[in-house]
């Protein structure tokens, strides 16, 4: 399932210690949560998260060039070049940046 509108982002991933992931999370992931704000709030957008590499997404790593595919049409709006988000797997993991839309 995919709404077409991909990413490529850079992420910061919390430590374990510090409320991140308890274990990896494999690449291909259904399960991130993109929380993106503006003037109107938060949104929240689910999408496939791919490593670059295929490695899994560690806690306390920075994953530069992730992929992501949203599964809503509305990530068109919310998920542009340069916009920052926070990352959540049931509650805040860390957070990113777009870094270009493909």
């Amino acid at each position: 399932m995919s709404s077409g509108h991909r990413i490529l982002a850079d992420l910061s991933l919390e430590p374990t210690a510090e409320g991140g992931l308890r274990e990896p999370l494999p690449s291909g992931t259904p399960s991130l949560i993109f929380e993106f704000y503006d003037q109107n709030g938060k949104t929240q957008l689910g999408a496939i998260t791919r490593t670059a590499s295929g490695e899994p997404l560690r806690p306390g790593e920075e994953v530069l060039g992730a992929g992501a595919d949203f599964w809503a049409d509305e990530a068109r709006i919310y998920a542009t070049e340069g916009q920052k988000f926070e990352l959540w797997y049931g509650r805040r993991i860390g957070h990113g940046v777009v870094r270009k839309v493909l």
